[in-house]
């Protein structure tokens, strides 16, 4: 089954922006962390592919072995882009269920609480948000990425479309001055050589 693409649009009021503590930002998602599930071990907040559409913004920082009274748990970590401090962590083989360490990242009201009052959608880009999901319904995969990382594809895909556009007018208005009957009586006529020579039949001798 061929995979179905949407694209979507979202701006800084439907999807919530954190940051590291030294301001880089560190993670797009669609809900508050409030509402994320908690992790009763480390209080860590679970970032669920399947039930969220997010982007994290970190580095691969290191691999630990964190003890727990029932064994031991793997943990590869990431960092800040900026400053290096440790924010999330995943486990091996795991790609759709991050932790999000507690405490680790703070909203936009936190680093700038006039945000609000001043328009919050100028500090914030828009985001595109691409879901490509299988037509069974059985699998999916969802990917977030900001305008920023994706600008010079996108004006590359609007210069293309930019010409293509232009070259339908261009040709409509030939068409509409008569600039293009000559070659489309040149086609009609080859075409009919064309069915001429497939339907002569040679007399034998």
């Amino acid at each position: 089954m061929a995979d179905a693409q949407d694209v979507t649009e979202y701006t800084d009021r439907s999807l919530q922006s954190y940051y590291c503590t030294c301001g880089q930002i560190a993670l797009i998602i669609d809900t508050t962390i409030d509402r994320l599930p908690l992790r009763p071990k480390d209080r860590a907040r679970v970032v669920d592919g399947q039930r969220n559409v997010f982007k994290i913004f970190g580095d691969p920082f290191e691999t630990v072995y964190v003890e727990w009274p029932e064994g031991y748990e793997q943990q590869c970590r990431k960092k800040c882009k900026k400053c290096g401090v440790f924010l999330f962590y995943e486990h091996p083989g795991s790609t759709d269920v991050h932790f999000l360490k507690e405490n680790s990242v703070l909203g936009l009201e936190q680093i700038n609480p006039s945000a609000k009052s001043e328009g919050e959608a100028q500090n914030v880009k828009k985001v595109m948000i691409t879901k490509m999901v299988k037509n069974s319904g059985k699998f999916g995969s969802v990917t977030v990425s900001t305008i920023d990382e994706e600008e010079e594809e996108l004006e590359a895909k609007e210069i293309a479309e930019s010409y293509s556009n232009n070259a339908v007018v261009v040709e409509k208005q030939m068409r509409r001055k008569g600039m293009l009957k000559t070659e489309e009586m040149f086609g009609e006529t080859e075409k009919m050589k064309k069915m001429q020579r497939r339907g002569t039949l040679l007399e034998p001798s």
